[in-house]
């Protein structure tokens, strides 16, 4: 026969294991890989809202993770231009259209069409994002590197975290470090034309 003691210490047991396990949430996070026309490779690990701002020669893209399982990665994909106004001494960045795109697993797929740049996804995995203090972005909010920009948007970690990173300044041919996050301004405003000085 079952003692009182007995049924509460089971009962706050399970409990506890009740609460664990409504903690415990993973997210699918996609090892994507971009390669330039000149050979470069920049990988990134996203998660559903992480975002990759693309610049090589005349492709300006914002390449969005929407949801995906194990075997293919959906991406909205953003077309920008870029025209200077050298008396005003701005720049105007505006949209100029959108698509959205499936990649297969371990397949290469243009990322823009009238591009040179292409993307592959390696991996997929799930991440345990309820039981550590960093979330779905693992502490990386914005990584910028010669030829892209790396922005993940997980809420409970980025929600107030710009992306507004630098890339190095030795990346000649690139857009002035200042206007890389100018292209996740107008994305994310929603708009589809912004001025911006120089």
């Amino acid at each position: 026969m079952k003692t009182p003691i007995f049924s509460t210490v089971l009962s706050i047991l399970f409990f506890c294991m009740m609460l664990m396990a409504c903690g415990h949430k993973q997210e699918p996070q996609f090892n994507v890989v971009l390669q330039y026309g000149d050979g470069n490779k920049d990988n990134y690990a996203m998660v559903p809202g992480s975002m990759v701002l693309v610049n090589e020669g005349n492709t300006h893209v914002i390449a969005k993770a929407i949801s995906g399982n194990d075997k293919e990665l959906e991406l909205q994909v953003t077309r920008f231009t870029v025209t200077q106004d050298t008396i005003k001494r701005a720049h105007t960045i505006q949209k100029a259209g959108a698509t959205t795109n499936k990649i297969s697993m371990a397949k290469s797929a243009l990322l823009d069409p009238s591009g040179t740049v292409q993307v592959k996804l390696e991996s997929v995995a799930m991440i345990d994002t309820g039981r550590r203090p960093r979330g779905a972005c693992q502490g990386n909010c914005c990584e910028a590197k010669c030829f892209s920009t790396f922005c993940c948007s997980d809420p409970d970690e980025c929600k107030n975290v710009p992306c507004d990173c630098k890339p190095p300044s030795n990346c000649p041919g690139q857009p002035n470090p200042d206007q890389t996050a100018h292209f996740f301004e107008l994305f994310l405003s929603g708009k589809d034309l912004m001025v911006f000085q120089n």
